[in-house]
């Protein structure tokens, strides 16, 4: 447990990701991510633009796309900050389903209280999934691994 996000995100990140790792993140996105992934550890970051057209949604089909590209890490961020965007479970879930086996996920859900759409509750589709989430204001990562 550490006493923010950013102390998470600084800490758990440096002990996954390496400089060899290929990350892929949302743009924009809460800047430490890419901060930490770049600048901390040396990782390779591609980043997955958001269109201001579409309102920044994310696109699940190009989510799912960008991931033949051979990612150690997707990191992102539901909903997504700064623009509010959600994506809904069952769309992570398909994604998680069609990813690589050498994939990992780093799903941020900071401040989402919607029933029924957490990602969390699909933990046990991926061994690599990783969550991240508040549990009375301190950080909280949940790893399952098999």
């Amino acid at each position: 447990m550490t006493p923010g996000s950013s102390d998470l995100i600084f800490a758990a990140l440096r002990g996954w990701v390496t400089p060899s790792s290929r990350v892929l993140i949302l743009d924009p996105m809460y800047a430490e991510y890419a901060h930490v992934l770049e600048r901390v550890i040396g990782a390779r970051v591609d980043r997955l633009t958001l269109s201001r057209a579409n309102g920044y949604q994310v696109e699940p089909e190009r989510l799912a796309d960008s991931l033949s590209q051979g990612y150690d890490w997707v990191v992102a961020v539901n909903p997504n900050s700064p623009t509010g965007r959600h994506l809904p479970r069952r769309q992570f879930e398909h994604i998680f389903a069609e990813a690589p086996e050498t994939t990992r996920f780093w799903i941020d859900e900071t401040y989402d209280g919607r029933q029924g759409s957490r990602v969390e509750q699909s933990v046990n589709i991926r061994p690599q999934q990783q969550t991240l989430r508040p549990r009375n204001g301190v950080q909280v990562i949940l790893c399952r691994r098999s």
